[in-house]
C-alpha cells in the first residue's frame, strides 16, 4: 500500500467537485468525494449558501519482530457556495454512496 493509497486522489485534490443544479421548487447540490465516510462530512445550510466540510484521519501502525511502521494522514477541506436562490435552511436532504454527496435543498416561500 503506497502512502496515499488509502485516499485515492483525494489526496492530491484540494476540494470536491461540486455541481449545483437549481429546480422548480428545490436546488441539488451533488458533491463528488471519494473514500470519505458519511459521518466525516458536515453540512451547513444557510438561506442563500451552503457549505460542505470533510475531514479524514488515516492511521496505520504495525509492530513486529525487528519491524516498526507508523502512517498517518489528516485531510480536510471545505466548500462554500452561494446558492441561486434563497432556500428554507430547515428543509433539506442527504444522501451519500458510493464517494457521491447529494443534498435537496427546498426553495424558501417567496414572501408577498
Amino acid at each position: 500500500m503506497g502512502f496515499f493509497e488509502p485516499f485515492g486522489k483525494l489526496a492530491v485534490q484540494k476540494s470536491a467537485l461540486i455541481e449545483i443544479n437549481e429546480r422548480e421548487k428545490e436546488i441539488d447540490v451533488v458533491a463528488k468525494i471519494p473514500r470519505m465516510r458519511r459521518k466525516d462530512i458536515k453540512i451547513v445550510v444557510k438561506a442563500d449558501s451552503i457549505t460542505i466540510i470533510g475531514e479524514m484521519k488515516y492511521e496505520k501502525e504495525e509492530k513486529k519482530k525487528g519491524y516498526y511502521y507508523n502512517e498517518s494522514t489528516y485531510r480536510r477541506f471545505q466548500r462554500m457556495m452561494s446558492l441561486p436562490a434563497r432556500v428554507d435552511p430547515k428543509k433539506y436532504k442527504v444522501r451519500y454512496a458510493n464517494g457521491v454527496l447529494k443534498v435537496k435543498l427546498k426553495k424558501a416561500k417567496k414572501k408577498r
